[in-house]
C-alpha cells in the first residue's frame, strides 16, 4: 500500500491550475509549439488553447509568448510568469507529497 493524492490550485471553487496545465506548459516549452505539445499529450489543439486561455484569465497572467509563421515557422515559449508558476506549483506538489507521505507513515 501507498499514499496517493492530487493537488491543484482553485479559485472560488473552480480548478484553475494543476498537473495537466503544468504538463502542457512543459511540453510547449520543450517542443516549441502548442500544436506539437497538444498532439504529444493526446489532446486537441482547441482544448489546449482553451486550457491556456482559461488559466491566463483566472490567474491574470500571460503564459505564452507566441510568434506567427514565416520562414522559420511559428512557435510558442513560456513567459517568465509561466516559468515561475510551474516552479511554484512543482514546489507545492513536492511539499504536499512529503506531507502526505509523513502522515501516511505515522498512521500506517
Amino acid at each position: 500500500m501507498q499514499a496517493a493524492w492530487k493537488v491543484w490550485i482553485q479559485h472560488e471553487g473552480e480548478k484553475i491550475f494543476g498537473q495537466g496545465p503544468r504538463d502542457l506548459l512543459l511540453k510547449i516549452e520543450s517542443l516549441g509549439s502548442i500544436n506539437s505539445a497538444a498532439k504529444a499529450m493526446g489532446m486537441s489543439y482547441s482544448k489546449a488553447i482553451k486550457l491556456i486561455a482559461s488559466t491566463e484569465k483566472a490567474m491574470g497572467i500571460t503564459l505564452l509568448e507566441r510568434s506567427i509563421g514565416g520562414t522559420e515557422g511559428g512557435g510558442s515559449k513560456l513567459t517568465s510568469e509561466a516559468r515561475d508558476l510551474v516552479d511554484r506549483y512543482n514546489r507545492y506538489e513536492e511539499a504536499s507529497r512529503e506531507a502526505v507521505e509523513a502522515i501516511y507513515q505515522s498512521i500506517f
